[in-house]
């Protein structure tokens, strides 16, 4: 175990689990909201990633890379977060979803944490019925509590899924 990394996790994390102990469900879901719309802008804006053609996950590294004409230029690491089904109104967690490898949803569960000790269903329920403005609201939190840079939505080909990942690092792609 590197002990140093270790600390340096909890650093980041301690903070938002104490703002967390004691926020209700309609202000994390408005702080979350808040933070994710900044760093989206910061994505978009400084990082330019609008500009990039395409946008491909590597579940084996749960890496994300960004990039033209096969020319990477931005990479980043991701958290897989969940879907919701266009069909059935559903939302499925990304630790729930047998289809994905564990490794790439362990980090939520600092978000079940805080689903259980303030008692937010929507935090710990596997699959539960809602809309996409509720899928929007659990990657906002996820992303919060992560600490992330962004996040990225990526429909199935038949568009009737929509799977979330919350970007936690983000940087230039080495030439």
């Amino acid at each position: 175990m590197n002990i140093p990394k270790v600390f340096a996790a909890l650093s980041l994390v301690v903070p938002l689990l104490a703002a967390a102990a004691e926020i209700t469900w309609d202000e994390l879901i408005d702080v979350s909201d808040a933070a994710l719309r900044e760093a989206q802008r910061v994505l978009i804006e400084e990082h330019q990633a609008g500009r990039y053609e395409r946008f491909d996950i590597t579940g084996r590294n749960s890496e994300i890379v960004l990039s033209t004409g096969g020319e990477p230029g931005l990479v980043g690491k991701v958290v897989y977060v969940g879907s919701f089904s266009l069909r059935s109104n559903t939302w499925l967690w990304g630790w729930a979803d047998k289809g994905v490898p564990q490794h790439l949803s362990q980090p939520l569960s600092i978000v079940r944490e805080v689903g259980q000790s303030q008692g937010f269903k929507q935090l710990t329920t596997r699959r539960w019925q809602g809309d996409t403005g509720d899928a929007q609201n659990m990657v906002a939190i996820a992303h919060w509590l992560l600490d992330g840079k962004g996040m990225y939505r990526a429909p199935d080909d038949e568009g009737q899924l929509l799977r979330y990942w919350v970007i936690t690092d983000i940087h230039p792609a080495k030439p």
